[in-house]
């Protein structure tokens, strides 16, 4: 009786770590994955929806005065030592006659679905969130990836918008 609880208990342990060790794996290969095509087309018809043709197919500051591009970098954990990454860019854009933040957040989010949806390019990073602020007469945008390792590709791509835009 002894022997045969053992096995039991060996065997359940053994489903355990077997287990745990799927979901560890399942996690990790989940953590840099890339939304299926669907899920990218359908994020890009929401994000566009509404919005005219030509503003869909056109760069995102196309027309905009781009002051500055930065890195957006990941805050470490407080009390930890860590890495920071990079998670997009942060650009500031100065303010022109009819420019909203709300209009730059829209189409900066349509654009940026679009790209991805259709793998645009280099530009093909589907961004987490577009954050847009008014401050003074300028417009603070961040575009960050999150987690997923499109931070670099989002930099490249502020900094090419602010080549194209301030030539």
């Amino acid at each position: 009786m002894w022997f045969r609880t053992q096995w039991q208990c060996l065997d359940v342990r053994t489903l355990r770590r077997s287990a745990w060790a799927c979901l560890v794996l399942a996690c990790l290969s989940a953590c840099g994955a890339r939304p299926s095509h669907a899920t990218l087309v359908a994020r890009a018809v929401d994000a566009c929806a509404g919005l005219p043709a030509d503003v869909r197919e056109s760069d995102p500051f196309a027309g905009a005065d781009i002051a500055s591009v930065n890195e957006l970098w990941s805050r470490p954990l407080v009390g930890r030592l860590g890495t920071r990454q990079v998670l997009g860019a942060s650009l500031v854009v100065r303010a022109q006659p009819g420019l909203t933040a709300e209009w730059l957040t829209r189409v900066t989010s349509c654009q940026l679905a679009r790209n991805a949806a259709l793998e645009v390019g280099g530009c093909n990073a589907a961004p987490t969130r577009v954050r847009v602020r008014s401050v003074a007469s300028t417009f603070a945008v961040e575009v960050d990836a999150g987690d997923r390792g499109g931070g670099p590709v989002l930099f490249t791509c502020a900094q090419t918008w602010a080549h194209l835009t301030n030539r």
